[in-house]
């Protein structure tokens, strides 16, 4: 039977963790100042009010020891038909260059952090132009997320409480004394250090508390304008890899990440080293194996597993089945301050991590997936409410892109300047783009989803309609509205290149009828 939790060692882990904290600094202190962010399950104070649940995030900043992490060192992977369909054998490829590029990297205690960039965000102006976005890029942002990391440079300052001094005393140089950690907290961190960073790949931040009625943020600046921000992949959010870099440096596509920054890599090493010692259970499908058949510890506190190796699972979407993978290995936890290893077994009945491909109608973020409300939490598993973790990352977990496919956005009051656009999945490098999907073999492709919204005057409320006409991939579809059902005029013209084309109206006359035709 799985053993009980050993709290003795728990307090010595605490010992041990300050003491490793006091070496680091002493032995680094010259070194200049880095950061990355950990991500967990969102706190009850965390409100959108105070500057959370914002911009798709999947949860929210957590403190230094109380991380996120797998504890298993075999993750699998694998791609639904849907995601086949879509995207093809050169989609699938595209994902697995950037899980390639996680597999790729050292253990972490052999991780040597000037081996890595402080940039790797490329543009390609061809595909900037064209509103391309890629898909290798989406997934390793995508996959960093679901390994514990959080955006960086949003989280050098975040909301803790609002006070009526912000009012007033907004930025950073005029917080008074205690405003740090009582009103505002810090969760960006030096990966060598461990300290509070209020920089990100080298470069420096500063902050202003902004309110705007019953809403209050902290929104981070560059102290040097003019200085180019070294954006760490994990910094990618779901709008701005639709739209660009954060800060000043805002694009309408083309971006591409050809790596990791050493931020990036310094939060994974942080996360995964046997130097990070988290109080942890074991996964649900993880038993003893060989002489600890009949008897393994479940609960302890464990190290990191050093590194994450991904493993694609042969995966049938039509009736959900997978061919199980079984992975044996060694479990080392701490107990009586002393390291313990046993044999354990883990047999992998569907994928960890699941892609797929639907038509979501999420223009400004291009993917759904699954956010860390399941991730177990060690803290609430011993009473202690007030903490956000640490914990474990619990499968399985989804990630779906969307379609995408031509935006439509037309007014009344400008009847003869519609915008139409159409931001597309592709794969980017420096001189080429192949945009997806590549032919009309995916289920439906002879149709095409009209989502259209319908803006209601004086707020940001939309009606939503949804119809399906039919119109092969690359045809032509008229977007026309009326005001008696008999005389239609053309307002815009949207091309079917995925199979769905949201259309955004923001009328003036109070009765209006609308219609999309093919051509």
């Amino acid at each position: 039977m799985p053993s009980t939790i050993d709290l003795n060692t728990i307090k010595l882990v605490v010992c041990f963790m300050r003491a490793l904290f006091i070496v680091f600094s002493v032995a680094f202190f010259n070194l200049p100042s880095f950061g990355f962010s950990l991500v967990g399950p969102y706190a009850d104070w965390m409100r959108s009010t105070n500057g959370y649940h914002k911009f798709g995030d999947i949860g929210g900043p957590t403190d230094i020891g109380q991380g996120y992490r797998w504890n298993v060192p075999v993750v699998t992977y694998a791609f639904d038909q849907t995601f086949v369909d879509f995207f093809g054998s050169n989609g699938v490829a595209a994902v697995e260059g950037a899980i390639a590029t996680l597999n790729g990297l050292p253990p972490a205690s052999a991780v040597n952090l000037t081996n890595f960039p402080l940039q790797v965000i490329r543009q390609n102006y061809l595909a900037q132009s064209d509103y391309d976005y890629d898909l290798k890029s989406a997934a390793l942002v995508l996959l960093l997320e679901q390994m514990g990391l959080n955006h960086p440079t949003p989280n050098i300052f975040d909301l803790r409480k609002w006070d009526p001094i912000f009012l007033t005393q907004g930025s950073e140089d005029s917080w008074p004394t205690g405003t740090i950690p009582n009103l505002i907290i810090e969760r960006n961190f030096d990966p060598i250090t461990l300290q509070p960073s209020h920089s990100v790949n080298g470069v420096n931040w500063s902050a202003n508390v902004l309110v705007d009625g019953a809403y209050s943020d902290v929104f981070e600046f560059l102290i040097d304008p003019m200085q180019y921000p070294l954006t760490a992949v994990a910094d990618l959010t779901p709008s701005q890899l639709s739209t660009g870099m954060p800060g000043n440096l805002m694009q309408s596509g083309g971006l591409y990440c050809d790596g990791l920054t050493r931020d990036d890599v310094g939060g994974l090493a942080y996360l995964l080293s046997t130097n990070t010692l988290y109080f942890e259970t074991l996964l649900s499908d993880v038993h003893g194996f060989g002489t600890n058949a009949n008897s393994f510890v479940k609960f302890a506190v464990r190290p990191g597993e050093e590194k994450i190796t991904f493993v694609r699972q042969e995966y049938n979407s039509t009736n959900g089945q997978s061919v199980s993978i079984t992975n044996n290995y060694t479990d080392t936890y701490l107990t009586n301050n002393t390291f313990q290893h046993q044999s354990v077994q883990r047999v992998i009945g569907e994928p960890d991590i699941l892609f797929s491909a639907a038509d979501l109608v999420l223009a400004n973020y291009g993917y759904e997936r699954t956010d860390t409300s399941r991730w177990w939490n060690s803290a609430a598993f011993n009473g202690q409410t007030y903490q956000t973790g640490p914990g474990v990352i619990v499968p399985p977990v989804k990630i779906t892109f969307d379609l995408r496919g031509t935006v439509a956005q037309t007014y009344d009051q400008f009847p003869d300047s519609p915008f139409v656009y159409a931001p597309k999945w592709s794969s980017i490098d420096l001189s080429s783009v192949t945009v997806y999907p590549q032919g009309p073999t995916f289920p439906g492709a002879d149709q095409v989803s009209i989502h259209f919204r319908l803006a209601t005057q004086g707020s940001n409320s939309q009606r939503p309609f949804d119809w399906k006409i039919p119109a092969p991939l690359g045809g032509g579809v008229a977007l026309q509205s009326s005001t008696n059902l008999l005389d239609w005029v053309t307002i815009a013209t949207a091309t079917n290149y995925t199979g769905s084309i949201t259309w955004y109206h923001l009328p003036l006359a109070p009765t209006k009828f609308f219609r999309a035709l093919p051509q």
